[in-house]
C-alpha cells in the first residue's frame, strides 16, 4: 500500500536534514537552496537543480542535478526523507511514472535505474549499452522509451524491465521523444526531422522536416503535437501531417496544452497569456500578468494557469481571476511545476533555489 510509506521521518543523514532558517515568503511551504545544492553525499556544490518532480501522492518533491544522487524532500516538513543513490553516475535525464513513486534516471554511462521513492530501493537496473540522450514514459504507463546518442531508439517494460524493441533511426542523437503507447512513438533527431517509429516492424519514416532543431515534444491523445524548438514553437497534426500553428520564438515565450487538446495556452512576446481554440484557429481569451513571464504551467484539471518571472501569478480560467504570490527567489524563475493533484506547485530559479507553494 502506498499509504504505508512514511514521508514524515527525515533521512538518517543529519547534514541533509539541517533545517532552513530563512524566512519563507507568504504562502510558501518549503525552500531548497537558497543558492546552490550543497554537498549531500554525491551532490557537488557547483550544481544547479536540473529536474523537479512532485510525487508520493503529492507528499514529496524530488530533485536531480548532474550528479549521482536524487534527493526527496517532504512537502510538509521541508526535510530530506529519501536519498536515492549514489553510485549510478551523473544523472542526465529523469522521469516520474504515473504512480508517483517510480523515478527513472539515466546516468551518462549507458545505464538506466528505476528507484522506488517510497522505500529508496533501486528496483531495476537496465543495461542498455548506449548512452541516453532523451527519455519518456508512455502515456499509458506501460513502457519506457529511450532515445540514444547513436541515433537509435529503444523501448523497455516499465514493470519488469524487459526489452520491447530497438530501432536505428539516424546517425545523430535523439533529442526528444513523445509516445502515447508503444504503438505510437515520435522521435526528433538532432538534424531537425520528426520521425514516426513502429517498433514491431522496425519501420520508421519522416513526417516533418522542421525549420528548427526540436528540443521537446508533447503529444496529445487526439494526435496534436506541441513542438518546442530553439527558435520556434509549433503545433502539428500528426494524423493529417499538417502544421496547425507555427510561432516564431521571438513572438512566443512558452506554450502548453490546456484542459483538452483543442486548447493551446501561449505566452506571447508582450508577456500576455493567449488562450487559443485550435479547431477555430483563433484567440478566445487573453490574460495580462503584471510581469512578462518566462515559465508556464497548467493544473491537471485545466482550471488554473501558473506563470512566473520573479514571482508566481496564478490565474483561474477562463476569466483570468488572479492570485499573486510573494517573491521568494533571488533571480529569475526558470521552471514552474504543478502537482498532479493541483494543490501544490514548485518553482526553481537561476539562483539554484527551489520553493514549494
Amino acid at each position: 500500500s502506498r499509504e504505508a510509506f512514511d514521508f514524515s521521518k527525515p533521512a538518517s543523514n543529519s547534514k541533509a536534514n539541517a533545517p532552513h532558517t530563512i524566512t519563507l515568503p507568504k504562502e510558501a511551504i518549503l525552500r531548497i537552496g537558497p543558492t546552490r545544492l550543497k554537498r549531500w553525499e554525491g551532490y557537488r556544490d557547483d550544481e544547479n537543480i536540473e529536474a523537479l518532480h512532485i510525487g508520493g501522492n503529492d507528499q514529496v518533491l524530488i530533485g536531480t542535478c548532474a550528479s549521482s544522487t536524487a534527493l526527496v524532500w517532504s512537502l510538509e516538513t521541508g526535510e530530506v526523507v529519501r536519498q536515492l543513490g549514489p553510485g549510478v553516475g551523473d544523472i542526465k535525464h529523469s522521469a516520474l511514472a504515473q504512480d508517483g513513486y517510480t523515478l527513472v534516471v539515466a546516468p551518462a554511462h549507458g545505464e538506466v535505474v528505476l528507484w522506488d521513492i517510497g522505500t529508496g530501493i533501486d528496483k531495476l537496473h537496465l543495461d542498455i549499452n548506449a548512452e541516453v540522450s532523451a527519455l519518456t514514459i508512455t502515456r499509458d504507463g506501460e513502457a519506457l522509451i529511450l532515445g540514444h546518442k547513436n541515433g537509435s531508439l529503444s523501448a523497455w517494460g516499465l514493470q519488469g524491465g524487459e526489452p520491447l524493441g530497438r530501432i536505428q533511426i539516424d546517425k545523430d542523437p535523439i533529442l526528444a521523444i513523445a509516445a502515447n503507447s508503444i504503438e505510437q512513438i515520435l522521435a526528433a533527431p538532432n538534424d531537425g526531422d520528426l520521425v514516426s517509429c513502429h517498433l514491431e516492424s522496425g519501420e520508421h519514416h519522416r513526417i516533418l522536416r522542421a525549420r528548427d532543431q526540436i528540443l521537446s515534444l508533447d503529444l496529445a491523445e487526439n494526435g496534436a503535437l506541441l513542438i518546442r524548438g530553439r527558435e520556434r514553437i509549433a503545433l502539428f497534426d500528426i494524423k493529417a501531417r499538417v502544421m496547425i500553428w507555427d510561432f516564431e520564438q521571438r513572438n512566443s515565450r512558452a506554450a502548453t496544452f490546456g484542459s483538452d487538446p483543442n486548447t493551446l495556452i501561449v505566452v506571447n512576446r508582450q508577456g500576455r497569456i493567449c488562450i487559443h481554440d485550435v479547431s477555430a484557429q483563433m484567440i478566445v481569451h487573453t490574460i495580462s500578468p503584471k510581469a512578462q513571464p518566462n515559465a508556464l504551467a497548467i493544473s491537471e484539471d485545466g482550471k488554473t494557469v501558473a506563470v512566473a518571472r520573479y514571482r508566481v501569478e496564478l490565474f483561474k480560467l477562463p476569466h483570468g481571476d488572479a492570485f499573486l504570490a510573494e517573491p521568494g527567489h533571488f533571480a529569475a524563475i526558470t521552471r514552474v511545476h504543478i502537482s498532479p493533484h493541483d494543490d501544490e506547485l514548485a518553482t526553481s530559479s537561476s539562483d539554484g533555489s527551489v520553493l514549494g507553494w
